[in-house]
């Protein structure tokens, strides 16, 4: 297995916090959603890197899949039937149910405009369902095709993605399923995956760095341009409805992973520093269920204020409140469920042969 990185995990705490405050609706953090990006940009890069990595040894479908069901399963279905008990007890509807337990509540929720006959508890995960699903198909392109031939897949989706959006866009779609699809996200995807195929494929670290800043740049200056034209709280009103709005999500792609490649190019940086930061890195590892958690533990929040002050607390309080319950939550879940099926994982499954290990980054050649 790749050396574990201390960083990416402080890049996850970056990834899913403004997602938290995007839900909290804090002022300032109208873009928060694109923490979204960042995890799949994540995605893209650590899965392909495993993918490339365990390619050459044996069972390698088997082991990829066991390996991912025992790391995203057990809570996503123990939540899943919680929830969908309550409904069944408060006789609320649940005749989307089936969506969730398959993964493909993604496109319920863009047709339906994130309105299904499901409790609202659990809308947050079509990000999630639009990370199994790539899941699902990228180890057969990772099989099939040389590393050569996947690095051009992968570029290739960097721009699928935003084409996609584009003509959804044209054709008049519900702002929703301009991108819930998982044609609509990879784009992101992509990017992470051509990261880590460029991180094995002998380019030198000066290389990857320009590349990097590069990709950092574009997608940085049009987020500005973007905020300074729409402000950056209208992402809580209606919005996604021109050609410019859609390419925001490309542009957060490319920023994202510009920031990732720098991270793995320039560990020894201030920020490098800053993200090996005890309590970012703990966030990051546990990010999965604070993603998870935090919805509903939100909208239950809300429940649970008014039924006990008649009214929801002010924003602060209920920030405070929400926060310190879903990292309670999550750190508990990950100490007593979580740990106990990732443990499963090198028993069942194992990882990379030490043989396969990451290099470093090849230096240019000196003059």
């Amino acid at each position: 297995m790749a050396k574990y990185v201390p960083e990416l995990d402080g890049i996850r705490a970056f990834a899913v916090l403004p997602v938290l405050l995007f839900h909290l609706k804090v002022p300032g953090f109208g873009l928060g959603w694109g923490g979204v990006q960042l995890f799949f940009v994540l995605s893209g890069y650590l899965i392909t890197g495993i993918l490339l990595e365990s390619k050459p040894q044996p069972h390698f479908f088997r082991n990829f899949y066991v390996r991912r069901s025992l790391r995203i399963f057990p809570i996503y279905y123990a939540l899943l039937l919680a929830i969908l008990a309550v409904a069944v007890a408060r006789s609320l509807p649940f005749d989307d149910a089936a969506w969730f337990f398959t993964y493909l509540q993604n496109y319920r929720l863009g047709l339906d405009n994130f309105g299904p006959r499901f409790p609202l508890l659990f809308n947050h995960t079509w990000s999630l369902a639009v990370e199994e699903q790539f899941y699902l198909l990228w180890p057969l392109a990772t099989w099939l095709l040389s590393r050569r031939r996947l690095g051009q897949l992968a570029v290739a989706l960097v721009v699928v993605g935003a084409v996609a959006r584009l003509l959804f866009v044209a054709l008049g779609a519900r702002q929703s399923l301009i991108f819930t699809p998982l044609v609509s996200q990879v784009d992101a995807l992509g990017a992470g995956a051509s990261l880590a195929i460029l991180r094995r494929s002998g380019v030198e670290r000066g290389t990857l760095i320009r590349l990097s800043t590069l990709a950092l740049g574009l997608g940085g200056a049009y987020i500005v341009g973007f905020l300074a034209w729409r402000g950056v709280d209208v992402f809580y009103a209606e919005w996604a409805r021109t050609a410019l709005d859609t390419l925001l999500w490309s542009a957060l792609a490319l920023a994202s992973a510009g920031a990732v490649g720098l991270t793995i190019c320039l560990p020894g940086t201030p920020l490098g520093a800053l993200l090996r930061q005890r309590p970012l890195v703990y966030i990051g590892r546990i990010s999965y269920g604070l993603y998870l958690y935090h919805y509903p533990i939100f909208l239950l929040a809300n429940s649970l204020e008014r039924r006990a002050f008649g009214h929801a607390l002010s924003p602060l309080p209920h920030g405070v409140f929400c926060f310190a319950a879903t990292g309670l939550v999550a750190a508990v879940s990950f100490r007593t469920v979580e740990k106990m099926f990732l443990e499963l994982k090198d028993k069942w499954a194992p990882a990379v042969a030490p043989g396969q290990r990451l290099a470093p980054l090849p230096q240019p050649p000196a003059h």
